[in-house]
């Protein structure tokens, strides 16, 4: 229960702060880096911006953006996975194991390596590779389900 009302109150708060705030975010309006007062409550950042007006702006990218990604990680992941369990053949043995590559390099270099390996493979693949690094791990449970 605790957890629910948090939630809520995270959510309302990130999108319904850009209605209550008071002044524009990015707009000048004190002398920089002046400390909590009633007029500004967390003060003002090294340009004079009033930190209030933009932690309560910036709420809606922190929610949006992370259930975008996701969404679109899932979409493509899911995507392909099914793909692969249903042709079979060359195509899932291509996503397979560019799926396991890919979830399993950590290293920017090895990741450039996997984009240039995947586009050698020919015309399917090429479009591919953004998926595959985004969604790796989803590709990988829904071929082992199917």
């Amino acid at each position: 229960m605790v957890g629910t009302i948090m939630l809520a109150a995270g959510l309302g708060i990130a999108f319904l702060g850009p209605v209550f705030r008071a002044q524009n975010p990015a707009q000048l309006i004190a002398t920089p880096r002046l400390g909590p007062s009633v007029k500004y409550p967390l003060g003002t950042d090294d340009l004079g911006r009033d930190l209030f007006s933009r932690v309560l702006s910036g709420g809606v990218d922190v929610v949006l953006v992370p259930l975008l990604a996701t969404a679109v990680a899932f979409i493509v992941g899911a995507g392909l996975g099914m793909d692969s369990g249903y042709v079979q053949g060359r195509f899932d043995l291509v996503i397979t194991r560019s799926s396991r590559r890919a979830h399993c390099s950590s290293s920017a270099a090895a990741r450039h390596r996997f984009h240039i390996e995947l586009r050698e493979l020919g015309p399917c693949a090429g479009p591919c590779d953004l998926g595959i690094l985004c969604a790796a791990h989803r590709m990988q449970i829904l071929t082992r389900s199917s």
